[in-house]
């Protein structure tokens, strides 16, 4: 969360302050340990691409919380959306893709914890954005 934090800080001195984070993050979640630098990739694509043509009022909501057995991370976001076509293409893991740090953190996930966990997007255009992140609730 402090890089995480750190990250935010300098893209809204970056953006002067045309968006607004907000955390939620259940305290049971610091005893795990997580990929590094694992939500950064999120909280870049909505500021660049989901919150770009906004002047002002972007929103950007950051949780985390246990079920079960997994650790859920969420980014959600009021920005532009995105169309199916375009969550395909961000997801897939051929050599074109677009979204290098979306896919490497999505691999990621999947070879430390196996393949049930990972990525999921979820987009209405005009809408917004909600990428939710799943781990297995222990770590490997």
């Amino acid at each position: 969360m402090k890089y995480l934090k750190n990250y935010v800080y300098i893209m809204d001195r970056r953006f002067e302050g045309k968006f607004e984070v907000e955390y939620d993050l259940d305290p049971a979640l610091y005893q795990y340990t997580v990929p590094k630098f694992f939500l950064q990739p999120f909280i870049e694509n909505a500021l660049i691409h989901g919150l770009d043509e906004m002047e002002a009022g972007g929103a950007i909501k950051v949780s985390g919380r246990m079920e079960e057995d997994r650790r859920i991370f969420t980014i959600e976001d009021n920005g532009k959306g995105m169309d199916p076509e375009t969550i395909r293409r961000v997801l897939e893991t051929d050599e074109g893709t677009r979204s290098i740090g979306i896919e490497n953190v999505n691999k990621r996930i999947k070879l430390l914890y196996g393949e049930p966990y990972g990525v999921q997007i979820e987009s209405q255009k005009n809408v917004g954005t909600k990428i939710t992140i799943i781990f297995a609730g222990s770590s490997k």
